[in-house]
């Protein structure tokens, strides 16, 4: 029977760019799926709140005293470190998910966790022999049992709207300053099974200096895929050209003896180049997607597919120039060492991420993925209130 669990990355975590590294931990080493991200930025009430679970919870006094101290100062908006107090909430799906977050993913509180989980890695902890703990930092935060774990759940489902969501508020520019928002999507072949591989590509963005403003999990329909890649289309007119008449003039090779004119190839394009680049479009639209568009029935085109993405935001001085530089060229062959296309794309469709191009277009494909900040639902509400109720 699958389970829901979550980890919730801190405050500091989010502004040392740990993010992807401990998405890339947990995906590892749980083999459970991710199924929603969402950014919050607590209220007091909502901190208060957070740290008495922790208060009823099963750790031993002195955790759980020091676990509930810590939300209350760190994750609260006027924080002791007056860093932003964003945290990004991850939640996994799969069979017997609680323990194998808790235990084998995130690792115990204390200062001797093991270095192949999250807090060995990235936990920070100073004791003294007093048993005074003079510095507690967790790395990600996690239930301590089954019913903390519904009990926490439930909070993060009921301050998803209030607490939640596109948070450009909590990252103003500085004066003088022109800061962009932009989306980043992770595609879906990241995704298809547990590995390391979209948490590292987060961490190339990260690279850029750029904070996270939103996050979500995106399972597009075919209408929103369409529309979102429309732009591409007559762009593939033109692109495509090259390549088909040279595979054309190969294939022509091989059954006629003798070569065929360049201006009777060309021609041979403008016959064909609607029904070449329709079939292109469609293979981007699958491959986004997980559905046919020549087989989904009209009435069931805004069912959401099987593929997923992870859509995000970055926000920043220059934002949408230092993305595109560190995302690289649309074909990976072609990239610059060390751009994420380069290390991790596999050909111009499956090229590991999306950017957006200009402001424009970031708040057009914002719009379409549902990250403006307008929501009136939280789907990742909605997935937590289907298993905790």
């Amino acid at each position: 029977m699958n389970e829901l669990a979550y980890a919730l990355v801190t405050p500091y975590s989010l502004s040392k760019s740990r993010t992807g590294g401990i998405l890339g931990r947990i995906l590892a080493r749980t083999g459970l799926r991710l199924a929603g991200a969402r950014l919050y930025s607590p209220s007091d009430e909502f901190a208060e709140a957070y740290a008495a679970t922790f208060e009823r919870s099963s750790l031993e006094p002195r955790i759980r005293n020091a676990v509930a101290q810590y939300i209350r100062e760190q994750l609260i908006r006027n924080n002791r470190f007056k860093i932003s107090n964003r945290c990004l909430l991850y939640l996994f799906e799969g069979p017997d998910a609680e323990r194998l977050v808790r235990e084998v993913a995130l690792g115990p509180f204390g200062p001797n966790p093991t270095g192949d989980t999250v807090r060995g890695t990235y936990g920070e902890y100073l004791w003294f022999n007093t048993g005074d703990l003079p510095y507690f930092e967790p790395a990600a935060l996690g239930s301590t049992d089954p019913k903390t774990s519904r009990e926490q759940l439930k909070l993060f489902a009921d301050r998803a709207l209030t607490d939640g969501g596109v948070l450009e508020r909590v990252l103003p520019a500085p004066a003088g300053q022109d800061w962009q928002t932009t989306l980043v999507m992770i595609k879906p072949d990241s995704f298809r099974q547990p590995s390391v591989r979209p948490g590292n590509i987060m961490d190339m963005f990260s690279h850029t200096g750029l904070s996270i403003a939103a996050a979500r999990i995106v399972r597009m329909n075919l209408e929103q895929a369409e529309a979102f890649y429309g732009p591409v289309r007559p762009i593939l007119l033109e692109k495509k050209k090259g390549s088909f008449i040279e595979q054309v003039r190969t294939a022509l090779k091989t059954c006629l003896p003798y070569e065929v004119p360049q201006d009777a190839l060309e021609r041979f394009y403008d016959i064909l180049k609607e029904r070449h680049v329709g079939h292109e479009f469609n293979q981007i639209i699958h491959y986004m997607t997980g559905l046919d568009a020549a087989r989904v029935p009209v009435d069931r085109r805004k069912e959401h597919g099987p593929e997923q993405v992870l859509a995000l935001l970055y926000r920043g001085e220059n934002a949408i120039a230092k993305v595109r530089e560190k995302l690289g060229s649309t074909d990976p062959r072609k990239a610059a060492p060390g751009t994420v296309r380069s290390d991790f794309g596999r050909d111009i469709t499956e090229n590991a991420a999306h950017a957006s191009d200009s402001p424009e277009n970031a708040m057009r494909e914002r719009r379409i993925v549902g990250l403006v900040g307008d929501e009136a639902t939280s789907e990742e509400a909605d997935l937590i209130r289907r298993y905790v109720g």
